[in-house]
């Protein structure tokens, strides 16, 4: 039976420690997610304010 009880507690802190990775990453992707979502807004702001100050070079 002890057997059986330290397997189950060495599968739960398994489990446990990888959802608590997987929800590290998670929220990594998350943040990355902004990050990359802002950064595309500035590009195309950027992009626009080009083409509106300089429509010859564009057509």
């Amino acid at each position: 039976m002890e057997t059986i009880d330290k397997a189950t507690n060495f599968a739960h802190e398994t489990v446990d420690k990888i959802a608590t990775a997987t929800n590290q990453a998670a929220e990594t992707l998350g943040e990355k997610d902004v990050h990359l979502k802002h950064a595309e807004q500035q590009l195309m702001k950027n992009f626009r304010n080009y083409v509106r100050y300089n429509p010859w070079v564009t057509q």
